[in-house]
């Protein structure tokens, strides 16, 4: 037994450890976003130009979203059209996104300060809260993904550890296949991947990775005898099949 190779990218591979990289991804986009923002209001903080702009007209617009679970929810976005004068004389118009609460106490009419580059009076920060609020949801965002990113590696590091032990220095155990237990991953009405559930000769029981139909068939079917390797230090049981390269 102790002659089989065994792989670490095998078995990261195996687990399909490149799950973990998908809250990375969204982590660095969120905070890419975050970044962009903060430098577009600092931006704005050195270059821009302060006057008052007056409110032409506020509207909500209402959309309806559908949710996982096959529910929906509705999404409101603010918006508040404006009027300013530029250093030069020049009028500008415009319309700006805003927060539910600039749009509750603002009516049309109303004189509020807005912030315009003098090179493209198109950009404007009319709302601080809502430019702020844009740059927290981001960084939310990206702190949640990385917190579930660490504790999905931290996750596979640790059973990745245990079945490495069980492959070099554990100690084997022979097991009886009972069940082949469907993932929650499905392709049609059909699951996408099988794993094996055994009962060993302690009565103790155990699941495999997950694999496909044909490869369980031809090495584990349902009453098949089959060799689990313990973890010396977890207590771990993890299928030969699994941990080998073949």
């Amino acid at each position: 037994m102790s002659e089989r190779r065994v792989s670490i990218l095998t078995l990261l591979e195996r687990q399909g450890a490149w799950l973990a990289g998908v809250p990375i991804v969204i982590a660095l986009i969120a905070g890419t976003a975050a970044f962009v923002q903060l430098q577009h209001q600092e931006t704005f903080q050195t270059e821009g130009v302060a006057t008052e702009a007056r409110i032409l007209n506020t509207r909500e617009s209402v959309t309806r979203i559908t949710t996982t679970d096959g529910g929906s929810r509705r999404e409101r976005r603010h918006y508040a059209e404006y009027r300013f004068e530029t250093a030069d004389g020049a009028t500008q118009e415009g319309e700006a996104r805003v927060t539910a609460s600039f749009y509750r106490d603002t009516d049309p009419g109303d004189t509020v300060p807005i912030q315009y580059m003098p090179d493209n009076p198109d950009q404007v920060v009319l709302d601080q809260t809502w430019q702020r609020g844009f740059v927290w949801t981001f960084a939310i965002v990206m702190l949640i993904a990385l917190g579930i990113s660490g504790y999905v590696i931290r996750r596979y590091w640790r059973r990745t550890a245990a079945m490495l032990r069980a492959a070099r220095r554990g100690h084997a155990r022979q097991a009886t296949v009972i069940d082949h237990l469907g993932s929650r991953t499905r392709i049609g009405d059909k699951p996408a991947f099988w794993r094996v559930h055994w009962r060993d000769e302690t009565g103790a029981e155990g699941e495999g990775l997950n694999r496909g139909r044909m490869s369980l068939m031809a090495h584990g079917r349902k009453g098949d005898i089959i060799t689990v390797m313990v973890d010396p230090v977890s207590g771990q049981a993890f299928w030969e099949h699994d941990l080998y390269v073949t």
